[in-house]
């Protein structure tokens, strides 16, 4: 596995996954710390589709700031600001155009790498893939319309 994508595991597993597992173990009562009693009781009782609800925004919580942090590093690296995220000796920045999308799409560390299922990371990728081909197929048509 290359260094970058040895990175993009540790992330998810470790940040999504882990935060993921520990709602999800609210949503069955698993969870036996009396600090924690009060709110998974709470969590506990709500409708299957609330649930589903606050898993969904709970998801996007966290992936939004496993973006900002990709594009920190990135940022630090292209501006050589003396921050560096480096495995097996290499900065992961180097090998990427942009570790903040790293995460995202079909091929992304989120539909890689998770044991929670990413149907929102693969319904974004054909969403712009066929954005991104309808788009292509109109070029000879504007072109061929302004001469």
């Amino acid at each position: 596995m290359k260094p970058i994508d040895r990175f993009g595991k540790l992330l998810v597993e470790h940040f999504r996954d882990q935060s993921l597992g520990y709602l999800q173990g609210m949503f069955e009562g698993k969870w036996k710390a009396p600090d924690q009693k009060l709110l998974e009781t709470k969590v506990f009782n709500l409708s299957p589709e609330l649930k589903t609800t606050v898993f969904e925004l709970v998801d996007d919580v966290l992936i939004r700031p496993m973006h900002d942090f990709l594009f920190a590093i990135q940022e630090c690296h292209d501006h050589d600001m003396g921050i560096e995220v480096v495995v097996d000796g290499k900065p992961i920045a180097e090998q990427s155009d942009g570790l903040h999308g790293e995460i995202f799409g079909r091929a992304g560390w989120i539909v890689r790498f998770s044991k929670f299922p990413a149907e929102k990371e693969i319904a974004g990728s054909l969403a712009s893939a066929k954005f991104i081909s309808e788009m292509l197929k109109r070029i000879p048509e504007e072109e061929t319309s302004v001469q």
